[in-house]
């Protein structure tokens, strides 16, 4: 049985989450047991997407027109602030395309962000800058994955008064 390297300890150590009897193999077999190469983590991170894409939802759903998660008008109180709902468990970047009933693509929002915060919000506008009608909406996510492959979540909302 060949003896562990400092280095190997320490790379033993950097991951703590390990099962049990995987530490056990590397402690009793280490010349057997190779650590997490690139395709792996690419491969954990991609079933990580997907599951991210699976869980994408709406809020608020439905969103009525008092909404109280709207900001507030900083300038009057008396008026309300800008309308906005949001998109949640969004993938660092995506695309998400929001539809009519009827198919007619309404607007467009390039997610891309740096932060993990999974949220992107929409202004209720067109992609002309019109204020939308009242009614049921469909949403189209799509992500691709580190190989490529697209990877995409549909769902709706209402927009009622």
């Amino acid at each position: 049985m060949a003896a562990l390297t400092f280095a190997g300890v320490i790379a033993v150590r950097s991951f703590v989450p390990v099962v049990a009897s995987a530490l056990v193999a590397i402690l009793i077999f280490p010349e057997t047991v190779s650590l997490a190469s690139g395709t792996e983590a690419a491969t954990t991170d991609d079933v990580q997407l997907r599951e991210t894409v699976k869980n994408i939802y709406v809020v608020p759903n439905p969103y009525v027109a008092t909404n109280e998660l709207e900001p507030r008008n900083s300038i009057s109180r008396s008026d309300r602030g800008d309308r906005r709902l949001y998109f949640a468990n969004l993938p660092a970047q995506c695309t998400i395309r929001i539809y009519t009933l009827a198919g007619e693509l309404v607007d467009t929002i390039e997610h891309k962000s740096t932060l993990d915060d999974g949220k992107a919000f929409w202004d209720l506008r067109t992609k002309d800058n019109m204020t939308i009608a009242y009614g049921l909406y469909l949403f189209h996510v799509e992500a691709r994955d580190s190989n490529g492959k697209v990877l995409e979540q549909v769902g709706k909302f209402a927009v009622i008064k």
